[in-house]
Formats: C-alpha cells, sequence, structure tokens
C-alpha cells in the first residue's frame, strides 16, 4: 500500500487499508491527491486518527499544534511559538512521572504501555515529558553554550520546534547506565518498544539512520504519540519517521 501526499502546509492526504544528549552529554537533560471514487474524512484536531477503512482516504491534520499528528521539523516550527497545550495530565503512575505530564490522549495510551512493557519485564521511567517553551529555550541555549550552535543543533530543539512542546512526546529511560544514551536502544525496555509501541500509538521520532530526514541524532529514548492508527501503518508499511509517512520534506537544518 502506498501512502500519498500533496503539498501544503495544512494537511496530508494519506491512503490508508488497514532528544541525542549521548556522547557524554546527558548533564543537559534532552533536553495527494485522494483516490478516485474514495471518500475521505477528516481527522480532529484534538483526537487521535480516525479508524482507517478499505476505500476511506484519511487527512491528517499536520500543522495546528493541537492535532496529534502535528508535524514538527526544523522546517516546521509550532504556530505560536509559545503553544502550550490545555489538557495535560501527571504521568504520576508511571516511575518518574510524578512532575511530568502529557496531554490526555498520550497520558492514557503511555499508562497503558507502561503497564504492558512491566507485564513484559521491560519497564521503563520518564525521564522528561512535556516541555514549555521557556524550559526548551533555557535547555537549548545550555547546549549552545557547551557545544556550539551546530553541534546543539544535533542533540536538541530550538524552542518552539520542540516535539516535547506539544504534550506529545516523552523520553524515556531503564536503569541510569542509559538514560539518555544510545545504550537504551539496545536494552530489553527500548526494543520493547521498538517491537510494540506502534500498538498504543507511539512512535521513536528520531530513529538510527534518519539523521538526514529527522536533523537529529538517533534518539531511542524520544517517543511521540501520533495515534495508533498512524503508529499502526507506520509500522506495517516499514515507515519510521512520521515525517517520511506524512509526506513533508526532510529537515536536515534549519536553513
Amino acid at each position: 500500500m502506498r501512502v500519498g501526499a500533496f503539498a501544503g502546509l495544512a494537511s496530508v492526504v494519506v491512503a490508508l487499508a488497514g532528544c541525542t544528549a549521548d556522547d557524554g552529554k546527558s548533564q543537559f537533560d534532552d533536553a495527494a491527491q485522494s483516490h478516485a471514487g474514495v471518500d475521505e474524512i477528516t481527522a480532529q484536531a484534538s483526537a487521535a486518527a480516525p479508524m482507517a477503512r478499505p476505500g476511506v482516504s484519511v487527512a491528517f491534520e499536520i500543522s495546528i499544534p493541537e492535532a496529534v499528528t502535528v508535524v514538527v521539523t526544523k522546517k516546521r516550527p509550532l504556530d505560536p511559538f509559545d503553544y502550550a497545550p490545555a489538557d495535560l495530565v501527571v504521568l504520576g503512575s508511571i516511575p518518574g512521572g510524578g512532575n511530568q505530564s502529557l496531554r490526555e490522549v498520550a497520558a492514557g495510551a503511555m499508562v497503558t504501555m507502561y503497564e504492558a512493557a512491566l507485564a513484559a519485564d521491560a519497564p521503563f521511567r520518564i525521564s522528561t515529558a512535556y516541555r514549555p517553551y521557556g524550559f526548551q529555550q533555557s535547555l537549548y541555549a545550555g547546549y549552545v553554550a557547551q557545544l556550539g550552535t551546530a553541534a546543539a543543533d544535533r542533540v536538541s530543539a530550538r524552542p518552539g520546534f520542540s516535539e516535547h512542546q506539544t504534550g506529545l512526546a516523552a523520553d524515556v529511560y531503564d536503569v541510569q547506565k542509559n538514560h539518555l544514551k544510545r545504550s537504551f536502544g539496545t536494552s530489553d525496555a527500548g526494543q520493547w518498544l521498538v517491537a510494540n509501541a506502534y500498538a498504543y500509538g507511539y512512535i521513536v521520532s528520531y530513529p538510527d539512520g534518519k539523521e538526514d530526514v529527522t536533523g537529529y541524532k538517533w534518539e531511542p529514548w524520544h517517543i511521540r504519540f501520533v495515534g495508533v492508527d498512524v503508529a499502526t501503518s507506520m509500522h506495517d508499511q516499514g515507515i519510521v519517521t512520521l515525517q517520511e509517512f506524512m509526506g513533508v520534506e526532510a529537515s536536515p537544518g534549519y536553513e
């Protein structure tokens, strides 16, 4: 099955059938056209993607920040820059989540996913989840001061360009030695997430080997809620970045 996309910032039509702080830098918490004869339905901005059905083309909203399918890249900032979600829920039932929050739909899915991971002996902890604009601004400035702008841009988003600011993304880990480390990707928890997160609507936003698309080094700990239908379709088609799935241009840099 192919994913068809049409140009435009507002939405992408998809035909459906069915942070890194590695390298010793962890002191900073990383921070189409519709087919002829096919009906089209549009995903509501505040809800998960609608269930795909045979013969239905789903138009995903990818520009407004309230949409769970919003695409945030180095070329697609949030609008407004200082967007703050209104439905944040504290992740108190997940280790490390007592002071962290996500949007309600993402939080519910995160709790369910954590319970499944725990049952599979692959539990994880929350490192950081929602980050407001001001926090991301300070975090990014710290990376720039330490690494310089070019290197900072490979491991941290600029304020207004961060998935964390949507309230849909979180950084997770299992044990301290894997906190914001690539080694998390080979841990039981990291591998469980790669294999199963899609069933709960989550993806690994910045996979290995895709820096030319995302602009970020491999971050096996950075997971993002996109809705079960989108995550499952990506999994089934072997598409590993939301940008490629939605037909959005690669963003290796801000220029």
